[in-house]
Protein backbone atom coordinates (compact mmCIF):
# COMPACT_ATOMS: atom_id res chain seq x y z
CA UNK A 1 0.00 0.00 0.00
CA UNK A 2 1.42 3.25 -1.34
CA UNK A 3 1.97 6.15 1.59
CA UNK A 4 0.70 9.41 1.64
CA UNK A 5 4.01 10.43 0.85
CA UNK A 6 4.36 8.12 -2.25
CA UNK A 7 1.32 9.57 -3.66
CA UNK A 8 1.94 13.19 -3.00
CA UNK A 9 5.83 12.55 -4.89
CA UNK A 10 3.31 10.79 -7.68
CA UNK A 11 1.10 13.92 -7.81
CA UNK A 12 3.99 16.42 -8.24
CA UNK A 13 5.94 14.36 -10.94
CA UNK A 14 2.26 14.48 -12.65
CA UNK A 15 2.35 17.52 -12.06
CA UNK A 16 5.59 18.89 -13.17
CA UNK A 17 5.08 16.50 -16.03
CA UNK A 18 1.59 18.54 -17.19
CA UNK A 19 3.70 21.90 -16.92
CA UNK A 20 6.10 20.33 -19.42
CA UNK A 21 3.76 18.81 -22.12
CA UNK A 22 2.03 22.06 -21.42
CA UNK A 23 5.18 24.24 -22.87
CA UNK A 24 5.83 21.31 -25.84
CA UNK A 25 2.40 22.19 -26.74
CA UNK A 26 3.16 25.55 -27.05
CA UNK A 27 6.57 25.68 -28.35
CA UNK A 28 4.92 23.15 -31.44
CA UNK A 29 2.46 26.14 -31.76
CA UNK A 30 4.71 28.99 -31.82
CA UNK A 31 7.55 27.05 -34.17
CA UNK A 32 4.44 26.26 -36.84
CA UNK A 33 3.29 29.64 -36.63
CA UNK A 34 6.39 30.92 -37.43
CA UNK A 35 6.74 28.48 -40.00
CA UNK A 36 3.59 29.50 -41.33
CA UNK A 37 4.46 33.23 -41.22
CA UNK A 38 7.68 33.02 -42.84
CA UNK A 39 6.05 30.77 -45.95
CA UNK A 40 3.64 33.71 -46.18
CA UNK A 41 5.56 36.80 -46.06
CA UNK A 42 7.96 38.67 -48.92
CA UNK A 43 11.01 39.90 -48.20
CA UNK A 44 12.17 42.99 -49.30
CA UNK A 45 16.25 43.20 -49.74
CA UNK A 46 16.06 46.84 -51.61
CA UNK A 47 13.45 48.83 -52.42
CA UNK A 48 14.13 49.72 -55.58
CA UNK A 49 13.30 53.53 -57.68
CA UNK A 50 10.61 52.76 -59.97
CA UNK A 51 10.17 54.56 -63.10
CA UNK A 52 6.66 53.77 -62.93
CA UNK A 53 4.65 54.87 -60.07
CA UNK A 54 2.32 52.34 -59.02
CA UNK A 55 -1.45 53.74 -58.55
CA UNK A 56 -2.54 53.59 -54.63
CA UNK A 57 -5.58 52.35 -53.02
CA UNK A 58 -6.11 52.93 -49.16
CA UNK A 59 -9.26 50.25 -47.75
CA UNK A 60 -10.62 52.27 -45.06
CA UNK A 61 -13.16 50.89 -42.42
CA UNK A 62 -13.03 49.87 -38.28
CA UNK A 63 -11.87 47.16 -36.95
CA UNK A 64 -13.88 44.07 -37.29
CA UNK A 65 -16.34 45.74 -40.67
CA UNK A 66 -14.34 42.96 -43.20
CA UNK A 67 -11.22 44.89 -44.02
CA UNK A 68 -9.46 41.70 -43.67
CA UNK A 69 -11.53 39.37 -45.91
CA UNK A 70 -11.68 42.56 -48.55
CA UNK A 71 -8.14 43.27 -48.82
CA UNK A 72 -7.55 38.87 -48.99
CA UNK A 73 -10.12 39.24 -51.93
CA UNK A 74 -8.65 41.38 -53.71
CA UNK A 75 -4.90 40.45 -52.91
CA UNK A 76 -6.44 37.13 -55.71
CA UNK A 77 -6.11 40.11 -58.75
CA UNK A 78 -3.20 39.58 -60.77
CA UNK A 79 -3.14 43.41 -60.58
CA UNK A 80 -3.66 44.54 -56.82
CA UNK A 81 -0.38 43.94 -54.21
CA UNK A 82 -2.36 44.24 -51.74
CA UNK A 83 0.38 43.96 -48.05
CA UNK A 84 -1.19 42.88 -44.38
CA UNK A 85 -1.60 45.83 -42.22
CA UNK A 86 1.17 48.69 -42.81
CA UNK A 87 0.60 50.56 -39.59
CA UNK A 88 3.55 53.07 -39.88
CA UNK A 89 1.88 56.02 -42.14
CA UNK A 90 0.03 57.34 -38.37
CA UNK A 91 3.06 57.55 -36.76
CA UNK A 92 5.32 59.43 -40.13
CA UNK A 93 2.72 61.39 -39.68
CA UNK A 94 2.72 62.27 -35.91
CA UNK A 95 6.15 62.59 -36.33
CA UNK A 96 4.87 66.74 -36.93
CA UNK A 97 2.93 66.95 -33.78
CA UNK A 98 6.11 67.32 -31.84
CA UNK A 99 6.88 71.09 -31.68
CA UNK A 100 10.96 70.20 -31.68
CA UNK A 101 10.52 68.46 -34.66
CA UNK A 102 8.75 70.63 -36.61
CA UNK A 103 11.60 73.38 -35.27
CA UNK A 104 14.10 71.45 -36.45
CA UNK A 105 12.47 70.45 -39.88
CA UNK A 106 11.83 74.15 -40.49
CA UNK A 107 15.27 75.00 -40.21
CA UNK A 108 16.15 71.90 -42.86
CA UNK A 109 13.62 74.25 -45.48
CA UNK A 110 10.31 71.90 -45.00
CA UNK A 111 7.60 73.47 -43.01
CA UNK A 112 4.48 71.04 -41.65
CA UNK A 113 2.91 71.13 -45.07
CA UNK A 114 6.10 69.76 -47.24
CA UNK A 115 6.87 68.06 -44.81
CA UNK A 116 4.08 65.36 -44.22
CA UNK A 117 4.15 65.06 -48.30
CA UNK A 118 7.45 63.76 -47.34
CA UNK A 119 6.50 61.28 -45.06
CA UNK A 120 3.81 60.50 -47.79
CA UNK A 121 6.28 59.57 -50.02
CA UNK A 122 8.33 57.32 -47.99
CA UNK A 123 5.51 55.66 -47.22
CA UNK A 124 4.65 55.19 -50.73
CA UNK A 125 8.41 53.63 -50.84
CA UNK A 126 8.22 51.34 -48.76
CA UNK A 127 4.68 49.68 -49.85
CA UNK A 128 5.90 49.91 -53.28
CA UNK A 129 9.24 48.30 -52.29
CA UNK A 130 6.58 45.31 -50.86
CA UNK A 131 4.60 45.55 -54.17
CA UNK A 132 7.28 45.29 -56.08
CA UNK A 133 8.91 42.05 -54.13
CA UNK A 134 5.56 40.46 -54.03
CA UNK A 135 3.87 40.91 -56.69
CA UNK A 136 6.34 42.24 -59.77
CA UNK A 137 3.33 42.20 -62.25
CA UNK A 138 0.75 44.28 -60.21
CA UNK A 139 -0.04 47.98 -61.30
CA UNK A 140 -1.89 49.18 -57.67
CA UNK A 141 -0.57 48.52 -53.81
CA UNK A 142 -3.81 48.39 -51.33
CA UNK A 143 -3.43 49.45 -48.37
CA UNK A 144 -5.65 48.00 -45.30
CA UNK A 145 -4.99 49.48 -42.23
CA UNK A 146 -8.32 50.00 -39.81
CA UNK A 147 -5.74 52.54 -37.70
CA UNK A 148 -5.60 54.63 -40.64
CA UNK A 149 -9.37 55.77 -40.42
CA UNK A 150 -8.81 58.92 -38.20
CA UNK A 151 -6.82 59.77 -41.23
CA UNK A 152 -9.38 59.40 -43.71
CA UNK A 153 -9.77 63.34 -44.76
CA UNK A 154 -5.90 64.11 -45.05
CA UNK A 155 -5.23 61.15 -47.46
CA UNK A 156 -6.26 62.14 -50.70
CA UNK A 157 -4.33 65.45 -50.31
CA UNK A 158 -1.43 63.40 -49.23
CA UNK A 159 -1.78 61.21 -51.55
CA UNK A 160 -3.90 63.09 -54.73
CA UNK A 161 -3.60 60.06 -57.20
CA UNK A 162 -5.49 57.74 -54.22
CA UNK A 163 -8.30 55.56 -55.03
CA UNK A 164 -10.44 54.94 -51.55
CA UNK A 165 -12.46 51.61 -50.55
CA UNK A 166 -14.39 52.79 -48.06
CA UNK A 167 -16.18 49.93 -45.71
CA UNK A 168 -19.00 49.56 -43.48
CA UNK A 169 -20.63 47.50 -41.21
CA UNK A 170 -24.00 46.82 -38.66
CA UNK A 171 -22.38 48.60 -35.44
CA UNK A 172 -24.18 45.82 -33.52
CA UNK A 173 -22.23 43.33 -35.22
CA UNK A 174 -18.77 45.50 -35.09
CA UNK A 175 -19.07 46.11 -31.47
CA UNK A 176 -19.94 42.80 -30.99
CA UNK A 177 -16.83 41.75 -32.77
CA UNK A 178 -14.12 44.66 -31.33
CA UNK A 179 -15.50 43.89 -27.72
CA UNK A 180 -16.05 40.40 -27.75
CA UNK A 181 -19.42 40.49 -26.87
CA UNK A 182 -18.55 43.66 -24.64
CA UNK A 183 -16.28 41.99 -22.49
CA UNK A 184 -12.61 43.06 -23.70
CA UNK A 185 -12.02 46.63 -24.29
CA UNK A 186 -9.13 47.26 -26.84
CA UNK A 187 -6.77 49.55 -26.71
CA UNK A 188 -9.29 52.68 -29.15
CA UNK A 189 -11.81 52.60 -26.44
CA UNK A 190 -8.99 52.60 -23.40
CA UNK A 191 -9.52 56.19 -22.53
CA UNK A 192 -13.43 56.06 -22.96
CA UNK A 193 -14.57 56.42 -19.38
CA UNK A 194 -17.98 54.74 -20.30
CA UNK A 195 -19.14 51.02 -20.43
CA UNK A 196 -17.43 48.75 -22.82
CA UNK A 197 -20.28 48.65 -25.22
CA UNK A 198 -20.87 52.61 -24.80
CA UNK A 199 -17.30 53.29 -25.32
CA UNK A 200 -17.49 51.35 -29.01
CA UNK A 201 -20.66 53.07 -29.71
CA UNK A 202 -18.83 56.49 -29.59
CA UNK A 203 -16.07 54.88 -31.58
CA UNK A 204 -18.27 53.46 -34.19
CA UNK A 205 -19.89 57.03 -34.43
CA UNK A 206 -16.14 58.66 -35.00
CA UNK A 207 -15.08 56.06 -37.52
CA UNK A 208 -18.43 56.54 -39.27
CA UNK A 209 -18.26 60.52 -39.66
CA UNK A 210 -14.65 60.67 -40.87
CA UNK A 211 -15.40 57.96 -43.65
CA UNK A 212 -18.77 60.07 -44.39
CA UNK A 213 -16.34 63.24 -44.69
CA UNK A 214 -14.37 61.65 -47.13
CA UNK A 215 -17.02 60.32 -48.89
CA UNK A 216 -18.54 64.01 -49.32
CA UNK A 217 -15.28 65.85 -50.22
CA UNK A 218 -14.37 63.12 -53.21
CA UNK A 219 -17.57 61.49 -54.37
CA UNK A 220 -14.99 60.50 -57.45
CA UNK A 221 -12.47 58.79 -55.75
CA UNK A 222 -14.51 56.83 -53.56
CA UNK A 223 -16.05 53.20 -53.79
CA UNK A 224 -18.60 52.28 -51.01
CA UNK A 225 -19.41 49.15 -50.12
CA UNK A 226 -20.60 47.24 -47.04
CA UNK A 227 -19.48 44.42 -44.85
CA UNK A 228 -22.82 42.81 -45.33
CA UNK A 229 -22.69 43.06 -49.17
CA UNK A 230 -19.52 41.69 -49.49
CA UNK A 231 -21.04 38.66 -47.38
CA UNK A 232 -24.12 38.10 -49.47
CA UNK A 233 -23.05 39.21 -52.89
CA UNK A 234 -19.32 38.68 -52.94
CA UNK A 235 -18.44 38.30 -56.87
CA UNK A 236 -21.00 41.33 -57.61
CA UNK A 237 -19.35 43.78 -55.10
CA UNK A 238 -15.78 42.54 -55.69
CA UNK A 239 -17.05 43.27 -59.55
CA UNK A 240 -17.77 46.44 -58.56
CA UNK A 241 -14.86 47.56 -57.45
CA UNK A 242 -12.73 46.24 -60.38
CA UNK A 243 -14.85 48.88 -62.41
CA UNK A 244 -14.20 51.87 -60.04
CA UNK A 245 -10.30 51.53 -60.50
CA UNK A 246 -10.83 50.69 -64.01
CA UNK A 247 -9.12 47.30 -64.40
CA UNK A 248 -11.00 43.84 -65.31
CA UNK A 249 -12.62 41.58 -63.03
CA UNK A 250 -11.00 38.65 -62.43
CA UNK A 251 -12.94 35.31 -61.77
CA UNK A 252 -12.40 33.43 -57.97
CA UNK A 253 -11.70 36.85 -55.90
CA UNK A 254 -13.75 35.79 -53.04
CA UNK A 255 -12.02 32.00 -52.90
CA UNK A 256 -8.85 33.87 -51.82
CA UNK A 257 -7.61 30.73 -50.07
CA UNK A 258 -6.88 29.65 -53.40
CA UNK A 259 -3.65 31.63 -53.31
CA UNK A 260 -1.01 32.59 -50.98
CA UNK A 261 -1.20 36.10 -48.45
CA UNK A 262 1.06 37.76 -46.07
CA UNK A 263 -0.14 37.54 -42.43
CA UNK A 264 1.61 40.11 -41.05
CA UNK A 265 0.73 41.54 -38.13
CA UNK A 266 -2.50 40.75 -38.22
CA UNK A 267 -1.47 36.79 -37.65
CA UNK A 268 -2.42 33.69 -39.39
CA UNK A 269 -5.52 33.67 -37.47
CA UNK A 270 -6.21 36.09 -40.29
CA UNK A 271 -5.50 33.65 -43.01
CA UNK A 272 -7.94 30.58 -41.26
CA UNK A 273 -10.79 31.04 -43.13
CA UNK A 274 -10.12 30.02 -47.26
CA UNK A 275 -13.13 32.24 -48.97
CA UNK A 276 -15.74 35.42 -47.40
CA UNK A 277 -17.61 33.86 -45.12
CA UNK A 278 -21.65 33.59 -45.22
CA UNK A 279 -23.42 36.88 -43.47
CA UNK A 280 -25.29 35.76 -39.84
CA UNK A 281 -27.71 37.95 -39.29
CA UNK A 282 -28.54 37.01 -36.02
CA UNK A 283 -28.26 39.95 -33.31
CA UNK A 284 -26.05 39.20 -30.11
CA UNK A 285 -27.97 38.03 -27.20
CA UNK A 286 -26.80 41.18 -25.41
CA UNK A 287 -28.03 43.76 -27.53
CA UNK A 288 -31.99 43.66 -26.38
CA UNK A 289 -30.81 44.01 -22.77
CA UNK A 290 -27.88 46.86 -24.01
CA UNK A 291 -29.93 48.84 -26.57
CA UNK A 292 -29.53 52.28 -24.62
CA UNK A 293 -25.63 51.82 -24.45
CA UNK A 294 -25.34 51.71 -28.51
CA UNK A 295 -27.76 54.21 -29.45
CA UNK A 296 -25.53 56.51 -31.01
CA UNK A 297 -23.87 54.12 -33.25
CA UNK A 298 -27.40 52.99 -34.20
CA UNK A 299 -28.82 56.56 -35.16
CA UNK A 300 -25.77 57.16 -37.95
CA UNK A 301 -26.34 53.59 -39.40
CA UNK A 302 -29.75 54.18 -39.27
CA UNK A 303 -28.49 57.69 -41.36
CA UNK A 304 -26.25 55.53 -43.76
CA UNK A 305 -29.03 52.93 -44.48
CA UNK A 306 -28.54 50.03 -42.32
CA UNK A 307 -31.65 48.89 -39.87
CA UNK A 308 -31.05 48.71 -36.49
CA UNK A 309 -32.87 45.56 -35.39
CA UNK A 310 -31.70 43.80 -38.52
CA UNK A 311 -27.86 42.91 -39.26
CA UNK A 312 -28.64 42.75 -42.82
CA UNK A 313 -27.26 45.15 -45.93
CA UNK A 314 -27.80 49.00 -45.68
CA UNK A 315 -30.09 50.95 -48.26
CA UNK A 316 -28.20 53.35 -50.85
CA UNK A 317 -25.09 52.82 -48.60
CA UNK A 318 -23.43 55.36 -51.12
CA UNK A 319 -25.63 58.45 -51.13
CA UNK A 320 -26.49 58.30 -47.94
CA UNK A 321 -22.68 57.95 -46.90
CA UNK A 322 -22.52 61.51 -48.68
CA UNK A 323 -25.24 63.09 -47.24
CA UNK A 324 -24.44 62.08 -43.88
CA UNK A 325 -23.98 65.03 -41.77
CA UNK A 326 -23.60 65.00 -37.79
CA UNK A 327 -25.98 62.83 -36.20
CA UNK A 328 -27.43 63.87 -32.52
CA UNK A 329 -26.94 61.33 -30.55
CA UNK A 330 -28.09 62.91 -27.45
Amino acid sequence: MNSSADVDNKAGQLSTMGRLLDRLIGETRRFYLQLARGRRQVKVVRVADSTERMRSVFILGLQRSGTTPLRLALDVHPDLACPPESQILAPLLDVWNEPLVEEGMLGLGYDRSAGRQEMAATFTRLIEGYAQASKPGASFWVDKTPQYVPLATELPELFPEAHFIVITRHPVGQINSFTVGGKRRPLPLKDDPESILAAGSNFYVRGVEQLSKLCRQNPSRVTAVSYEELCLEPDRVLSEICVDLGIEDSPGMSRYGDVDHDAGVEGTKALRFDQIKELDRDLPSWFAEHTSEVESALRVAEAIGYDRADAGPPRDLRRKLRELDRVDSA
